[in-house]
């Protein structure tokens, strides 16, 4: 029990590889086997602390692609059983958006326009320091945000004196 020989042919010669097949779980019992221990410092433990306490922040926006589907029989009735997930970065855009709302930037874009690398900056300062590409969600915020904040085609975009800077304004009526 645990020998072995194991054959292979290599360039049409076959020779003997002895090994002795050990029992991994002999060899390495449970640290924790009754599941009581308190959870290792982990990056992904870590990851998910932060993802949570960013969600209860406001509810969390649900996904429109559920996770897993599969089926649960209950009372003799077979259902599809979707769990829903949570789409973190609109999650994090509707926060973001709210933080804007409250903001005095509305009233100072309404009045008298706002660069949009200064919308920008705001945007960038809610968002996690450590999500991807987070320069470009921010830029693409700042349409998303005024949509919503203004509606559809009541903003529009210009560059003051010939300058290369664009500012965002509202549309006057």
């Amino acid at each position: 029990p645990g020998q072995g020989v194991f054959w292979s042919s290599v360039g049409g010669k076959q020779y003997p590889v002895p090994l002795r097949v050990l029992s991994f779980e002999a060899r390495y019992p449970l640290l924790d086997p009754q599941y009581n221990r308190q959870a290792t410092d982990t990056y992904a433990g870590r990851l998910r602390t932060r993802i949570g306490a960013m969600v209860q922040s406001s509810p969390p926006v649900p996904s429109a692609q559920p996770v897993g589907v599969g089926v649960i029989a209950t009372n003799g009735v077979e259902e599809p059983d979707v769990l829903p997930t949570i789409d973190l970065l609109r999650t994090l855009e509707v926060n973001a958006i709210k933080e804007f709302r409250v903001s005095g930037h509305p009233e100072k874009i309404r009045s008298q326009g706002m660069a949009w690398g200064s919308i920008r900056a705001f945007f960038l300062e809610h968002l996690p320091e450590d999500l991807d590409d987070r320069g470009q969600i921010a830029y693409h915020l700042v349409s998303k945000a005024m949509n919503e904040v203004f509606g559809q085609d009541q903003w529009n975009t210009f560059k003051p004196d010939g300058r290369n800077t664009t500012w965002v304004q509202v549309t006057p009526k």
